[in-house]
């Protein structure tokens, strides 16, 4: 028995536990194959999918047709191709008062900045900094504050508890 002269369920069965390329490539096998693959929804729904970039834990269950999650797939689909329609114009600039390098990254309501190793000619130490973002929202003022670490230290890691317990935990490597 040819793979072919199979029922077209077992097909798409069989084709729903391939990646996208491998559907695409079974698609370009033969014309049979190639219809099937069109003609089902299911298979549809895989393939795009897996190209948008998305997972789907709940594929194999029953409890929203292929179509609602087709129409879901396509509205968000669309979202991304039209991020740039809703962004809207910045409510806060907040320029930096350092060459900062290091990584800035969002906790709560605060912007960090860590300077990870300071000033190449040994000007300035190594420094976590942060801006209050609903403070400055509020006032339109904003200033960064600064942790200056021990000299020749370099941070490793951060950790963060700023909602509950305004704690800032960093872990140092110092250089001696």
């Amino acid at each position: 028995m040819s793979f072919l002269s199979l029922e077209t369920e077992l097909i798409e069965k069989i084709a729903s536990y391939l990646h996208a390329q491998d559907i695409a490539a079974l698609r370009s096998s033969c014309k049979r194959i190639h219809q099937i693959v069109e003609g089902s929804l299911f298979l549809q729904y895989l393939y795009r999918t897996e190209l948008a970039g998305v997972y789907d834990p709940l594929w194999d269950l029953t409890s929203r047709s292929i179509v609602d999650r087709l129409v879901t797939l396509e509205q968000w689909e669309a979202s991304w191709r039209d991020l740039g329609k809703y962004l809207v114009t910045p409510r806060l600039v907040i320029p930096s008062e350092r060459d900062l390098f290091g990584p800035f990254f969002l906790c709560d309501d605060y912007l960090f900045a860590i300077d990870w190793q300071g000033h190449p000619n040994g000007l300035r130490r190594p420094a976590l900094l942060y801006v209050d973002l609903r403070d400055a929202l509020h006032t339109g003022q904003h200033s960064w504050k600064q942790i200056d670490y021990p000299p020749g230290s370099i941070a490793i890691t951060q950790a963060f508890s700023i909602e509950e317990d305004d704690l800032v935990v960093s872990v140092l490597r110092c250089e001696r």
